[in-house]
């Protein structure tokens, strides 16, 4: 399967709202980290990005496109890292999706 790539622009010139990272890491903050980064939601799908093209089919409202490793990095450090534990939300959102995702090493 062939996934789209993000251009490095997107990364300068779209900063997420950080009660939307706080929800996001809600639901399975053991799922994400810079190299399986959520980047933007738009209509009901979840844009995750990655670096490497993930093996398994991904089913469900979901998305994953390439990005560059430091833009990932950059973007999970700025936006995610900030949040303390406390400022997470509760979300009742579950997907089977991320109980089965391998994340790239």
């Amino acid at each position: 399967m062939t996934y789209p790539s993000l251009h490095s622009h997107f990364f300068t010139q779209y900063t997420p709202l950080k009660d939307w990272c706080s929800q996001i890491l809600s639901i399975y903050p053991e799922k994400f980290n810079e190299n399986l980064v959520p980047l933007y939601e738009w209509e009901g799908i979840l844009f995750i990005g990655t670096q490497t093209p993930l093996k398994q089919t991904i089913e469900g409202h979901w998305r994953l496109v390439i990005a560059d490793k430091l833009d990932l990095k950059n973007y999970w450090e700025s936006n995610f890292l900030k949040i303390s534990t406390s400022e997470i939300q509760n979300n009742s959102v579950e997907s089977d999706f991320f109980e089965t995702l391998q994340i790239p090493p």
